[in-house]
């Protein structure tokens, strides 16, 4: 009863249409979402929802669902709660300003108007608990999945206050997430059976397409269409990305002589029927009926036209068939039955041939293009076809294709005279031009199609090539009455009639040359298959792959036609293509997908679930946030995922649900205390953040960055010493450097430091052969200026440069080598240093040149030594430390001296780097060195410092080039890949490098003795605060009793 008071007089509804098919229904405003560049009408429901124009978040959580309301100045407002008498777990975007709400087991529905409307409930939709939700905003649909293993299909009549059902299958587990793609109605599901599952929804029937191998736990799902890519997140915390692969064309029936020279066919799909119309120079119109193998005629009109027939359009939602000829003549039928029905007629329409039509059957507007170089615009009201608008001639020679897209008005054109138009189609009929491209091909344009996904446009011209165009970026696509807005920075191109547009950018195209035209293309958005059929008689597959269009086999059961094929047809929501040939044969074929392919290498993006997955596919962005509360974004690139920035303690309870936005950048999440938070994507340019001047007099040779004890501190200290003998303590914080303290006595150069932040004891050795212990000193409580670190020891220790240490605090060990090529330990005793073990004067000391670094690795006991001779080496100093036996030499690890050595100890892998520009990551394994992975990190020179960070699985390297480079490092086998590239820093030699993980910073110092902070990573989450409630202005807390309990929970 709560629930119900609650929903009344808040919500109000239009009805979406009775009796309209969702599957033919046209994304009429899908307007709306294309103007924001980056939103589909697809949702795929969560505990937070993003309305499509952006001005409202909903989120569920307890008993209840919430609306809030988007302010101009980034603030967002709770505006309205929905009580119920259960669980509200998932809300998703429905039709009419609606909202989809999943409680318990029962689904809800309602209008988010001031004045209130109609609302619908569904009882025990499922016999358990819903687990995913999914809707089609613009179709009506609604699909849902629960605990009693169903995944159900219903149509939203909110009009009639219900759910009607449409289609339901039975699952053998828990189905986690659901994704529908309405433009190919593509139905994507995946749960605890660790696959993902792809049906066709078709005939109020769910049918499976395809089923990948067995992956992870999956929670989430997105889809590409532009790359025919999959993203999955999951149980075990990882994304992973998947491509179709091995799609087949299956022959389905063939029609042989249904014409004397068949021109021209159609398709189309209403429910379980498949219906072509065909028509051609013998004047008739045949409309065909797909009953199992067998095309059967359905309906005939003999004379049709006076002059042979070059386009017909079939659209069966309405029952309306248009058809135009060479005498400029076009006619609109009406298919009743089995009959066709003459309903308007306009003779010479055109001043001679109309080569091609594109119909809107539910705005009835109707676009004819032909030899007289035109394109006109019509509209249908009842039985009379009235010219719109006609305006001057669009090109200067006939136009031979059209493309028209209902819900953003987008038009383009091809033309004898090789070029291609794109336009904007205004309310009133006008055309307004965006951009032109002048010879685009050798020869006219035959063929034309765009995708309104991807926004790509496909043509195929007289010289035999095949070309993919795109707009350039900055323009906006317009509709509705809007137009379309050019950035008018861009170089713009005179449009002819005294206007400026912007000429159309190639995007690919064919190697090599057909051996004869290809007369007609289509595109396959579930593929990603471009479909070619012309005078050779065959039909070709093709998919762009960077800036080539390259042929793909589609298998034996591929059989062309022997005779040229004049005209091809797609209905791409079935999938089913039929070609027209020269000798009036009919063939109608259907594509198939026939699996997912896993793309490696998988990211673990969280510790925990991945609870949260958004995709971005314009920016190649992917946001996520899981379990230890944190949201992350991803660049996807060439098929790999990189991180770009990620929050710090976003939400202590852990994250439950997340939004992007990615015409602003704006990301929304919410914990599993409902507080909503708002944060801003920043990408920023290459500069530093701090830069400390003259923090030393001369080059640094070393900095060391220890994380503070305390987390919530985020602070780190950063130890720095150089030629000039100064050995500082700095805290990081906040991205800046403050001095903390220095060493008393500042001696000769200072080459290796170490410290421990948890004694504050600092070994250094440099020049003089010495080591030296220092204690560090906390700044507070001291005046005139940074206090004095005391020396609490030194011990003359190598003949020669000290160049490597390590040091073990929890042992008092330290180990020191150099250019004596001699190995020793140490035991720091109060204010002495004690010998414990030397390789001077053994029969060890032969095995072990000029020493560059040096790894104590405490689990093992095992020291790893990096020598000038390219050589790591690994030596055994148990029993104290007090013997050092020499275990095993890996030789030419690097070419040139190997110069850097960092370690995860937990693991056992060790990264290597030298004067050959190579890191490389090792597995200590049985008293060895197994290589696990190498990459080129500086092809210009030697790295000349790195480090590690395990819990981050960050290394960062500087190259004697003068650049430093960020990478991740991904999955068991420490495979590096490339974050972040910068030049040119510290006068072009960066000599030392450190990262904290704390502050998210790498710290860099070289020759001109500054230190300098720059960010990890190439982007930044900024918090810009979050919800408030609509009085007072507090921070909005769904669940106000809720306090952090420090839980990873995987309840569901």
């Amino acid at each position: 009863e709560a629930s119900g008071q609650a929903l009344g007089g808040w919500f109000t509804a239009t009805s979406p249409g009775a009796g309209t098919d969702p599957w033919n229904l046209l994304p009429i405003d899908k307007l709306a979402f294309q103007k924001q560049g980056e939103i589909q009408r697809h949702t795929m429901a969560g505990r937070l929802c993003l309305k499509s124009d952006g001005t409202a978040i909903f989120s569920a959580f307890g008993r209840a669902a919430y609306s809030f309301h988007r302010e101009e100045n980034d603030e967002v407002l709770h505006t309205k709660t929905l009580g119920f008498s259960e669980e509200a777990r998932l809300v998703a975007e429905g039709p009419n300003d609606s909202i989809v709400i999943a409680t318990g087991k029962s689904l809800h529905a309602a209008v988010l108007t001031k004045n209130g409307g109609p609302e619908a409930r569904l009882e025990n939709a499922h016999r358990s608990v819903i687990t995913a939700l999914a809707t089609d905003s613009v179709g009506s649909l609604v699909f849902s999945s629960g605990g009693d293993l169903k995944i159900s299909a219903w149509r939203l009549e909110l009009e009639e206050s219900r759910f009607m059902p449409l289609a339901s299958v039975d699952c053998a587990v828990w189905t986690m997430a659901l994704l529908y793609i309405p433009e190919t109605n593509t139905l994507f599901s995946g749960g605890m059976e660790s696959k993902i599952r792809v049906w066709k929804f078709q005939a109020n029937e769910l049918v499976e397409l395809v089923r990948s191998p067995e992956a992870h736990g999956i929670l989430n799902l997105r889809y590409s269409p532009e790359q025919q890519m999959v993203l999955t997140s999951g149980q075990d915390g990882s994304i992973k990305t998947w491509r179709f692969q091995g799609t087949r064309v299956r022959p389905v029936a063939t029609a042989l002589g249904v014409h004397s020279g068949c021109r021209t066919v159609a398709i189309d799909t209403q429910g379980r029927s498949v219906i072509v119309a065909s028509a051609g120079e013998d004047l008739s119109i045949k409309v065909w009926k797909l009953e199992g193998s067998e095309i059967r005629l359905m309906a005939c009109e003999e004379d049709a036209h006076n002059d042979g027939i070059c386009k017909v359009r079939l659209h069966l939602a309405t029952g309306h068939l248009v058809s135009a000829c060479n005498c400029g003549d076009i006619v609109v039928w009406l298919l009743q039955g089995e009959a066709l029905v003459r309903l308007a007629h306009v003779k010479q329409a055109h001043p001679g041939a109309i080569f091609t039509l594109k119909f809107d059957p539910y705005k009835k507007r109707l676009l004819s293009a032909g030899s007289d170089g035109t394109i006109k615009v019509w509209i249908l009201r009842g039985v009379e076809l009235t010219l719109l608008k006609s305006d001057e001639a669009c090109h200067s020679t006939g136009i031979l294709c059209i493309t028209f897209d209902p819900a953003s008005g987008f038009v383009t054109s091809g033309a004898i005279d090789s070029s291609i138009a794109t336009w904007t189609l205004e309310e009133e009929g006008t055309l307004v031009k965006r951009t032109v491209r002048a010879g685009a091909h050798a020869g006219r344009i035959f063929s034309l199609r765009y995708d309104e996904t991807t926004r790509l446009i496909f043509s195929s011209g007289a010289d035999c090539m095949i070309r993919c165009w795109r707009e350039p970026q900055g323009i906006v696509l317009g509709g509705n009455g809007t137009g379309g807005t050019i950035n008018t920075t861009m170089q713009a191109l005179d449009g002819g009639d005294g206007s400026h547009v912007v000429e159309l950018q190639l995007v690919a195209a064919l190697e090599t040359k057909l051996t004869r035209p290809a007369l007609a293309v289509q595109f396959h958005p579930t593929s990603g298959l471009l479909l070619s059929a012309g005078m050779d008689g065959h039909i070709r597959y093709w998919r762009v792959k960077g800036d080539h269009i390259l042929q793909e086999s589609m298998g034996e059961e591929n059989e062309d036609m022997t005779v040229p094929l004049l005209a091809l047809e797609m209905d791409t929501s079935h999938d089913f293509i039929v070609g027209a040939g020269m000798d009036g044969t009919l063939k109608l074929n259907r594509m198939e997908a026939s699996g997912l392919d896993l793309l490696p290498p998988s990211v673990v993006a969280h510790d925990g679930w991945c609870r949260c997955l958004q995709y971005d596919q314009t920016n190649d962005l992917i946001l996520t946030a899981g379990d230890e509360g944190e949201v992350r974004a991803w660049r996807l690139s060439n098929d790999e995922l990189v991180l770009v920035a990620e929050t710090e303690e976003a939400h202590p309870d852990g994250a439950r649900g997340l939004c992007y936005e990615a015409s602003s950048k704006s990301v929304f999440s919410a914990g599993d205390d409902a507080a909503v938070k708002i944060w801003r994507l920043d990408i920023r340019t290459r500069e530093p953040r701090f830069t400390m001047p003259d923090a030393h007099a001369s080059i640094v040779f070393a900095i060391r960055v220890v994380d503070g004890n305390n987390p919530k501190r985020r602070a780190s200290t950063v130890l720095s010493a150089g030629m000039d003998g100064r050995v500082c303590a700095w805290e990081l914080r906040g991205g800046q450097l403050s001095l903390m303290c220095e060493i008393e006595d500042p001696g000769e150069g200072i080459l290796a430091l170490r410290l421990d932040a948890y004694s504050g004891l600092i070994v250094g050795g440099g020049l003089e052969g010495a080591i030296h212990v220092w204690q560090l000193q906390s700044p507070q409580g001291t005046h005139g200026g940074p206090p004095r670190m005391p020396l609490l020891a030194m011990q003359a220790g190598h003949e020669g440069w000290v160049r490597a240490l390590d040091f073990y605090a929890a042992k008092d060990l330290v180990v020191s080598a150099g250019d004596d090529g001699i190995l020793c330990t140490w035991k720091v005793a109060q204010d002495s240093l004690v010998l414990l073990a030397s390789t001077r004067g053994t029969p060890q000391e032969k095995h072990s040149e000029g020493i560059l670094a040096v790894l104590y690795h405490y689990k093992a006991g095992l020291i790893v030594t990096a020598n000038s001779d390219g050589a790591l080496r690994l030596w055994d100093s148990r029993d104290d430390s007090s013997s050092l036996e020499l275990k095993s030499t890996t030789v030419g690890a690097h070419r040139g001296g190997a110069s850097v050595l960092e370690m995860d100890a937990a693991w056992g892998d060790v990264l290597s780097a030298g004067k050959d520009g190579y890191l490389k990551f090792w597995r200590l394994c049985e008293g060895a060195l197994q290589l696990q992975s190498e990459t080129l990190a500086s092809p210009d020179g030697g790295i000349a410092a790195a480090c590690y960070d395990p819990a981050k699985r960050i290394a960062v390297s500087a190259g004697i080039d003068g650049r430093f480079r960020t990478w991740s490092v991904v999955g068991n086998s420490k495979e590096m890949k490339l974050l972040v590239e910068v030049g040119g820093v510290h006068r072009g030699s960066a000599v030392a490098v450190a990262h904290s993980a704390f502050c998210g910073a790498v710290i860099t110092a070289g020759k001109d003795g500054s230190l300098r902070v720059w960010s990890a990573l190439e982007g930044e989450l900024v918090p810009l605060g979050a919800a408030k409630t609509g009085t007072g202005g507090q921070t909005f807390m769904a669940l106000p009793g809720t306090q952090s309990t420090g839980r990873r929970g995987k309840v569901l």
